[in-house]
């Protein structure tokens, strides 16, 4: 079952399962954990987000902490589903075409 599912600002949601948060947290970007409201509010409430300049089908949710830093959630979208493929903290936004903007 999901651990949450949340509905993106681009009309798709977003399906995260508690296997892959582990396997973020555990052996991405263990700096991540605890931090688990912040990425469903990147997803949510996102101040950019952008495609990934080599992967059509991938997202860059952007949401600035207010510290010249940003939390990035990065999705790959399968219709009207979509996953969390990783997540961390960011001085920048990579470049990639705008999708969305707030």
């Amino acid at each position: 079952p999901p651990l949450v599912m949340i509905a993106t600002p681009l009309g798709f949601r977003v399906v995260v399962v508690r296997s892959a948060w582990d396997a973020i947290m555990e052996q991405k970007h263990p700096e991540m954990r605890g931090r688990e409201t912040e990425v469903e509010e990147t997803l949510a409430n996102p101040d950019i987000i952008r495609f990934s300049v080599s992967r059509r089908h991938t997202l860059m949710f952007y949401r600035s902490t207010g510290q010249r830093r940003w939390v990035v959630a990065v999705t790959r979208r399968e219709g009207e589903e979509g996953y969390l493929v990783t997540t961390y903290e960011s001085t920048n936004i990579k470049s990639g075409d705008l999708a969305w903007q707030k």
